[in-house]
């Protein structure tokens, strides 16, 4: 799927963070947007996944403009991962449970013997299940949130800062799953770990 930016504005808090910014992520690209710290590289992605608008500016996905009208049925199709990965209070096999029931996840039938499987892959073991969300650690819940996003077969993933509190071991274990991915992926990440894959690099002015 391919994304397309189109002069886009956006400021906040009396900062302009985006002047007529055009960029075109190209189907199964995988991107890593880079700018320096407080530029709005996490705010692109809030943008693209439609939590937010652009003050002027076009986003499209496979040239159909998004707006308010469309933005559930074009979200369907991406998987976004906010920064520190946050997740309300719960147990955390209640937090799958209520992310299976999602309307854009109910129709993959994913069972949670296949969840207990891609925890593994990412070195979750099955006991996690079992934890409360607020004891997990900054790590454990972008490995959760990652290893939910592999089984949602989303055309585009999204992924801002997915590996800044993980070790190395498991940092590769993402970089990997991303290079592998049948995906459009934009990524945005302060981790150098991230040169170690064939990614197209675009540079923001900050």
């Amino acid at each position: 799927m391919d994304i397309e930016l189109r002069n886009i504005n956006l400021t906040l808090q009396e900062q302009k963070l985006f002047d007529q910014l055009s960029l075109k992520v190209y189907d199964g690209e995988k991107v890593w947007i880079q700018a320096p710290s407080g530029s709005g590289k996490s705010t692109l992605l809030r943008m693209i996944f439609g939590f937010m608008q652009p003050d002027e500016g076009t986003i499209l996905f496979n040239g159909e403009a998004l707006r308010n009208g469309n933005v559930d049925s074009l979200r369907a199709s991406v998987g976004y991962i906010a920064q520190s990965a946050p997740m309300p209070l719960m147990p955390v096999h209640r937090f799958v449970e209520e992310w299976m029931q999602f309307d854009g996840n109910r129709k993959l039938q994913i069972s949670m013997d296949a969840v207990r499987k891609v925890f593994l892959q990412f070195n979750l073991k099955p006991g996690i299940l079992d934890k409360q969300t607020g004891e997990l650690s900054g790590g454990e819940r972008q490995r959760v949130c990652f290893s939910l996003l592999t089984l949602m077969q989303r055309n585009v993933w999204l992924l801002d800062e997915v590996t800044s509190g993980l070790d190395t071991e498991n940092s590769h274990l993402i970089l990997e799953a991303v290079q592998q991915a049948n995906a459009t992926v934009v990524i945005t990440a302060h981790d150098g770990a991230w040169d170690k894959i064939d990614l197209k690099k675009i540079t923001l002015n900050g």
